[in-house]
Order: structure tokens, then C-alpha cells, then sequence
């Protein structure tokens, strides 16, 4: 954070697993523009935390019901998102700086906005959904699973479009 490489600094922290500096540096340290975006920010970043967490161990015998290769692609999956928010994280700091007039950005504010409330949404779903295949699904319950968290392919391709829209 000294440097101001934001980007950088995050993944740091995500690759360290230290959630709870993360979370926090992410409030206290990261500036955003405008009031809505650092909310929004925290709460997509801590439910995908949530949802990595919950597919993290699968040497867990309290939960057979959850394949390999969907725990598998769940890490990877929350691995990219959170790693897509990092660059996009900067480029809003660098805003938040900039003399540029929050009202001259604000569609494009509202467009992260959105899309950070659907990936916490998102993440959120998918984490009840493997609550749910805890309990023992059936088949068609875990490939349902498995589609959610392909959506987060999309999203992670949406914040990255969002992410260049912001250098125009």
C-alpha cells in the first residue's frame, strides 16, 4: 500500500489467506469514489471468501456429498473473481483521487456497483446451494451447483469489461 499498487497489494493479501487484513484493508486503507461502491466491495469480497471457505477442505469428511472436481472448480472460480476485483479496485482508487467530479463517472460507478451486488449475490447463492448438496443431493441438485458456479466465469468476464470501461 505504500507504493499506492493497490492491485498488487490485494492479491498479496488474498494469496497470504489472510482474510481478515484483506477485509480491512480493504476498508480502512482502500479508498473508493463516491459512498456505495466500498460497501459493495466489502460485501462481493466476503461472500466469496464465504464461498471459498465452504468448498475449501476436501479431505473434510463431514462433507462427502461434494465432488472433487466441483470443490475444485470452486476454488478456482472464487480464485479468479477475487482476483479480478484487485486492477479494478486500483483503477477506483485512482479515481477517488483524480479531481475528476463524482458526477461526470457516475454511470460507470453504477455500473461496478451492479455488477459487485450480482457476484455477491452470485457467490451467496452458490454457497447455499452447497449447504444444500451438504445435506446430500441428488445428481441433478450437484450438477445445478456446478452451473452456478460456472455463472461466475461470466462475472468475472463482466468485471474485467467493467474494469476497461473505466480507462476510457
Amino acid at each position: 500500500m505504500d507504493e499506492n499498487n493497490y492491485a498488487a497489494a490485494l492479491q498479496l493479501l488474498q494469496e497470504s489467506g489472510d482474510h481478515d487484513q484483506l477485509i480491512s484493508t480493504l476498508r480502512f486503507k482502500v479508498p473508493f469514489p463516491g459512498e456505495d461502491l466500498k460497501p459493495r466491495m466489502l460485501e462481493a469480497v466476503r461472500e466469496l471468501l464465504a464461498l471459498q471457505e465452504a468448498a475449501a477442505d476436501p479431505a473434510d469428511p463431514a462433507n462427502p456429498h461434494l465432488p472433487s472436481e466441483l470443490r475444485a472448480e470452486l476454488a478456482r472460480r472464487t480464485d479468479e473473481s477475487l482476483s479480478s476485483l484487485w486492477p479494478l479496485c486500483h483503477k477506483l482508487t485512482l479515481l477517488a483521487r483524480s479531481k475528476v467530479k463524482p458526477e461526470a463517472l457516475r454511470e460507470r460507478i453504477a455500473g461496478v456497483t451492479s455488477q459487485l451486488e450480482d457476484l455477491a449475490r452470485n457467490a451467496e447463492a452458490t454457497r447455499n446451494q452447497l449447504a444444500h448438496i451438504t445435506l446430500g443431493a441428488s445428481e441433478l441438485e450437484i450438477n445445478v451447483a456446478t452451473e452456478q458456479v460456472g455463472a461466475m466465469k461470466w462475472q468475472v468476464t463482466e468485471m474485467q469489461r467493467i474494469d476497461a470501461l473505466l480507462d476510457d
